[in-house]
């Protein structure tokens, strides 16, 4: 446990709500907000509120202010519908584009494409047109003040009364362009690092990034750990991946599964993810040492860094 707390600190990563933190890079990573699920479950009968964009604003307002970092990424499923978005999905996602382009102009918001995210660049393009539409009135209520003010001034230079004025100057308010609001990518390097959702193996000999990588951070997977019949998000760390195979596709050296960084999806339950994992990166693992590179993480009130699969499965036994 220890080799794995001194991993992370070695690489000046650490945890909080459902983040990673890079703190010598300067950013903060989150993966699977699915949004529209709230709405989805409406659809499905679940009629109490869950909250969905209440929260996820609420969140991503206290990594923004506590960490200010330099890019804030969403390493994929940011959507959750594969078609027919609802409504209510749009406007979650234009409130986050508004909240980081208007007050956290230093932070550069990065996605990365899930298998969720199909409609991810329609709904993106929705949002960028309802930010000039709303640019667009305010330019037209600003073109109104300045037409009653030099209305005003022609009155008044009529009347012969020679007052010194301010010039007046009418600037429009400028357009924005997606670059302006977000990047997007199918996966992100920052050093030895990369970014991606972990969906489906990642043609390597494109991506160039081979024995470079220390950490593929990843999502995908929901992760979380019960105990005593309490559950808990969790991170999952497994160490020294490579050692697994041979293929040139598979030698990444450690990789990191990032929990869901929504309240609304169910996590996958640690204690019976072996063999059950999504990723092509995991699923097709079923060696049983392989349990004893799985190592769970959790952020609480402190960072508590979990034994391996294998022990803990051994101890609740």
């Amino acid at each position: 446990m220890q080799e794995i707390a001194n991993f992370y600190r070695n690489l000046n990563l650490h945890f909080d709500r459902n983040a990673l933190i890079d703190s010598k890079n300067k950013t903060v990573a989150v993966s699977d907000l699915h949004i529209g699920l709230e709405e989805q479950f409406k659809r499905r009968g679940v009629l109490f509120p869950l909250h969905e964009k209440t929260v996820l604003i609420n969140r991503i307002v206290y990594l923004l202010d506590k960490y200010n970092p330099k890019k804030f990424i969403m390493v994929g499923d940011i959507l959750h519908h594969f078609n027919k978005i609802p409504y209510k999905t749009y406007d979650v996602m234009y409130e986050i584009l508004k909240l980081i382009y208007e007050n956290y102009k230093n932070t550069k918001l990065i996605l990365i494409r899930g298998n969720h995210d199909i409609m991810i660049d329609y709904v993106l393009a929705e949002c960028v047109n309802r930010f000039n539409d709303e640019i667009n009135e305010k330019n037209a209520e600003l073109r109104k003040k300045y037409d009653i003010e030099l209305k005003k001034r022609e009155i008044t230079e009529k009347s012969e009364i020679n007052e010194n004025k301010e010039e007046l100057i009418y600037v429009e308010f400028p357009k924005v362009d997606d670059s302006d609001l977000y990047e997007i990518y199918e996966y992100y390097k920052i050093n030895n690092l990369l970014y991606y959702h972990g969906h489906k193996i990642l043609n390597q000999e494109n991506v160039h990034f081979k024995s470079e990588i220390d950490l593929m951070i990843m999502g995908h997977e929901h992760p979380v750990l019960e105990l005593n019949n309490h559950r808990f998000s969790s991170y999952l760390h497994i160490a020294d991946y490579y050692t697994f195979f041979n293929d040139k596709n598979y030698n990444m050296k450690n990789i990191l599964i990032l929990p869901s960084f929504s309240n609304i999806p169910s996590g996958v339950k640690i204690n019976e993810l072996f063999g059950n994992f999504l990723s092509p990166y995991l699923k097709d693992i079923k060696s049983e040492s392989f349990k004893e590179k799985i190592y769970p993480i959790i952020k609480e009130k402190e960072i508590m860094y979990f034994p391996n699969l294998k022990e803990i499965e051994d101890y609740l036994q």
